[in-house]
């Protein structure tokens, strides 16, 4: 039941009472006005506490839009194809690399007992490895200029960890005098841990790269 049919009911008491009808009627209005003012106040608290929450709401959305395009980077056509084809070009010569740094020092391997076999499955690893990484050189110096200075030195690192894990390579795994034994051990067990990161630091770059390309917006 509403406050409306309340006062009706009572103002039809009233009505039936007889002479003092006018003067409960003033103050039944009265009581009537006190309490839809109350209402109302309540009312208007949970209005503007609802509209407090639309508001925390509409910042909370305005703040991630703001944030999402001060990282969006607005490009032309060109520039977008150019750096596009570019990173095409960085990891296609990549996959070489990595395949070939990764089998220096694999974390199991089988090499032939024979000496003269080990020493040129060994030299043939060594020889692949150098025609990739100087592939890889050759492609990310020719495209630096056209990459962000960021994303060429995370490219530029990846060749600095496989050059650390290649120095000194066949001297490790060919050298046979028993002086050099026990450090040579220690450096491949050491480059063998290097070799693991190497190969969780290029999927890391893959995916910073991507993620970067995900910003390049073309101008219309």
């Amino acid at each position: 039941m509403s406050w409306s049919d309340v006062v009706r009911i009572i103002i039809s008491a009233i009505s039936a009472a007889g002479g003092i009808g006018a003067l409960l009627f003033l103050v039944v209005k009265a009581c009537a006005k006190f309490i839809s003012d109350i209402v109302l106040k309540e009312y208007d608290a949970q209005l503007q506490k609802e509209i407090e929450s639309y508001k925390h709401d509409l910042e909370i959305e305005a703040e991630k839009y703001r944030t999402k395009t001060e990282n969006i980077t607005y490009v032309t056509q060109k520039q977008f194809d150019t750096e596009f084809e570019a990173y095409q070009s960085l990891f296609a010569a990549m996959f070489d690399f990595t395949q070939y740094t990764a089998c220096l020092y694999p974390r199991l391997v089988s090499e032939p007992i024979d000496p003269d076999e080990r020493r040129d499955e060994i030299t043939m690893k060594y020889d692949r490895f150098v025609t990739a990484y100087n592939d890889y050189t050759r492609v990310l110096e020719i495209n630096a200029p056209f990459i962000p200075e960021e994303n060429y030195k995370l490219l530029d690192s990846l060749r600095q960890q496989a050059y650390e894990i290649s120095v000194m390579y066949p001297e490790i795994k060919i050298q046979d005098d028993p002086a050099f034994k026990e450090d040579h051990s220690k450096l491949a067990r050491e480059n063998t841990k290097k070799t693991e990161q190497f190969v969780s630091d290029v999927d890391k770059a893959k995916g910073v790269i991507r993620n970067y390309l995900s910003t390049l917006k073309v101008i219309p």
